[in-house]
């Protein structure tokens, strides 16, 4: 279809293996693959095509309603992979933001915080006193956690209302209080 709608002629070849090599021996000008992150394309030197995507995909996790319902071993692998499983896709959303602040009290420093849209964080920053050499008790260290689409808005926010050193990391897992997915999986057994 991609190919056809833009009149290039071609011939499909099945491959197995290390598909991300056959443009660079010339066993292929383009290739198509599953990927995920892109890394293996990259170290390739290779691109994925803006407007070429073939097909959207994802996993799901298939279990037998009368097993989970006698075996609470499988009732209990069955919560501890969707735990993973959405604790994950919530935090691939978002990024954790530390800085440092300097203010009178951590309740000065939220109040500065909470007239920010983009930086109020989950349920609201994390912030603890930060031990100085100069013995300044007026810094303090600023954690929250910011959806991955506002990370510039939310720099912006913190440079604004004093915020300095400020560090990004990656999310790995964000876990709920109880888990939506696994509490709808019991619902279904009780039907």
């Amino acid at each position: 279809l991609f190919l056809d709608a833009r009149g290039i002629t071609y011939t499909l070849i099945s491959a197995e293996g290390t598909l991300e090599t056959a443009p660079a021996i010339g066993y292929a000008d383009m290739i198509s693959d599953l990927v995920s992150s892109g890394q293996t394309l990259r170290d390739n030197r290779l691109r994925p095509l803006p407007d070429g995507l073939i097909q959207l995909s994802q996993a799901a996790l298939i279990a037998n309603k009368d097993t989970l319902k006698a075996n609470p071993a499988a009732l209990g692998v069955a919560r501890q992979l969707l735990e993973f499983f959405e604790a994950h896709l919530h935090a691939s959303e978002n990024l954790a933001i530390f800085a440092n602040m300097r203010g009178t009290s951590p309740e000065a420093i939220a109040e500065r915080i909470f007239s920010q849209p983009a930086i109020s964080g989950l349920q609201g920053p994390t912030i603890s006193r930060v031990v100085v050499r100069e013995h300044d008790p007026n810094w303090f260290a600023v954690n929250i956690i910011v959806p991955r689409s506002q990370i510039f808005l939310a720099i912006t926010e913190l440079r604004a209302i004093g915020g300095s050193g400020v560090v990004v990391m990656p999310v790995t897992y964000i876990f709920d209080e109880e888990p939506p997915r696994y509490m709808a999986m019991l619902q279904a057994l009780e039907e």
